[in-house]
């Protein structure tokens, strides 16, 4: 781990593929490094400005910046922030002032507000929907492989799946 983090600081390794995981473990020395450019995939995971994951992207150092995401990212605008403060830091400037200015009122409907938000956003986010894109994806292929679990193996697997069905039949038990 550190020999491969030593080759990235030398700029020998052209591409980091990691983990949220291993981001947060080795934060301190990735954010030392600058990148040319940092692509996240699965941007929902950095949506919650507060939340450690969030905070370890937004510490990384890229000229450019990449957010792909299949979820809408039109949730919660505090949501928006937050990406956008990954993608463009200082975008919409503070989370303080960018709730008090803009998502305030655009949550009240203030239709001058939204305006403004979709304004600064437009250049920055690709937008294809579901049916654009259902024609360019490929038949679904599948392929079933049938192997036999070892006694070991199903007795494992009868223990989480009764354990699964007895937590199904309990009634719920609200706070």
């Amino acid at each position: 781990r550190q020999e491969r983090l030593e080759q990235l600081r030398r700029g020998e390794l052209d591409v980091l593929i990691t983990s949220y995981a291993i981001l947060l473990r080795d934060i301190d020395a990735l954010s030392s490094i600058s990148f040319h450019t940092v692509v996240i995939d699965e941007a929902q995971a950095i949506k919650n400005a507060d939340s450690k994951t969030s905070r370890a992207a937004r510490r990384l150092r890229a000229h450019h910046r990449i957010a792909l995401t299949g979820t809408p990212i039109e949730n919660r605008l505090t949501e928006l922030w937050s990406l956008m403060e990954f993608l463009n830091p200082g975008l919409f400037g503070s989370r303080a002032s960018f709730a008090e200015r803009l998502a305030g009122p655009a949550s009240r409907g203030d239709q001058q507000a939204l305006l403004a938000i979709r304004t600064r956003i437009r250049p920055f986010i690709m937008r294809r929907l579901k049916e654009d894109v259902a024609a360019d994806l490929p038949a679904r292929s599948e392929t079933l492989v049938h192997c036999q679990l070892s006694e070991a193996q199903h007795s494992g697997y009868e223990a989480v799946r009764h354990a699964a069905l007895q937590g199904l039949r309990k009634p719920s038990v609200e706070a």
